[in-house]
């Protein structure tokens, strides 16, 4: 199960980085010179990150806390 959680972990970060590399290319091809934003492009990245927060909360409730190593 935990492997489940892992392939959506990376899913979900995955769409967060295209997303956030599509703004910023079209940021630096000029086409958005006043930021401005697509409406959906902020509300996907939001929702991206309240799926991903909320599916590791679910892991670590169940699995508890893992210590990692630096």
């Amino acid at each position: 199960m935990s492997d489940n959680w892992h392939a959506l972990e990376q899913h979900v970060r995955d769409r967060i980085a295209d997303a956030q590399a599509f703004v910023r290319s079209q940021a630096l091809a000029g086409e958005s010179a006043a930021r401005q934003y697509h409406p959906h492009s902020i509300g996907l990245i939001h929702r991206a990150r309240s799926v991903l927060a909320k599916a590791i909360a679910g892991v670590i409730e169940r699995h508890g806390p893992r210590a990692t190593s630096t």
